[in-house]
């Protein structure tokens, strides 16, 4: 594995390349899970092309490396980077519909988080994800009240920002908010947007956007969003 391999797995899935070369790369930035074996204690070279591999629907696979990695970094003692991979494990489990997996890691990562300023993005990641776990389960209120304390805070990670504002506009958008909703819908659309993220797998705004607008009667918006979600290049 080299960096420029994450890096290109990286852009790919943004760019919203085709599914089975972007996985392909996110592989090979994991040395075919050498890494994990190698190197567990460096969170940063193998959560992004593990979440990567998430991106381009490989579900089981990156179940299968988190769980690897959170294995190897529970027998080093290691909790806080245990912290970072529970984090967004807690997405995968989400997309695989293991809500009860996916709110202990989230809640995991949160507990090991708090109080420790320079793990901030893995406690917004943890946010946005037991918020989308709170929401579906219909507990919309706390989803809510999780997302707005994140935001709430100075700055929130800007590599979780676009997560958490999503996270956050859904939340609205299951309460009834459209018109709140469709502010940080289109927030968390402008951040992905300037992070060069133009692949809906990281977050479908633009559809939950024009659901939003769409209840507004701004339907020509709605419309608008709809053609380009239509026209982008995704991974999945």
């Amino acid at each position: 594995m080299c960096s420029s391999d994450l890096q290109l797995a990286f852009a790919q899935a943004s760019a919203g390349e085709p599914a089975t070369r972007t996985a392909a790369t996110a592989r090979t930035a994991l040395g075919e899970g050498v890494l994990l074996d190698e190197n567990p204690l460096a969170p940063d070279a193998f959560i992004v092309p593990i979440s990567v591999l998430s991106i381009c629907d490989e579900l089981d696979e990156a179940a299968g490396a988190d769980e690897r990695a959170a294995a190897r970094v529970r027998e080093r003692g290691e909790p806080l980077t245990y912290a970072t991979i529970a984090a967004l494990a807690a997405w995968t489990a989400f997309l695989r519909g293991r809500l009860d997996e996916a709110e202990v890691m989230a809640r995991d990562a949160l507990r090991i988080t708090a109080g420790v300023p320079a793990l901030g993005v893995v406690e917004a990641f943890a946010s946005a994800h037991l918020a989308a776990v709170l929401r579906e389960r219909g507990d919309v209120e706390a989803a809510l009240a999780l997302t707005a304390s994140a935001l709430a805070k100075d700055s929130p990670a800007p590599a979780a920002a676009g997560d958490l504002r999503f996270a956050h506009g859904a939340a609205l958008l299951a309460k009834g908010d459209a018109e709140a909703a469709a502010e940080a819908l289109l927030a968390c659309g402008r951040h992905q947007e300037l992070a060069g993220i133009h692949n809906p797998a990281f977050v479908p705004w633009r559809s939950a956007a024009a659901g939003a607008l769409a209840r507004l009667g701004r339907d020509a918006e709605a419309d608008r969003k709809s053609t380009r979600l239509n026209s982008s290049h995704i991974t999945i």
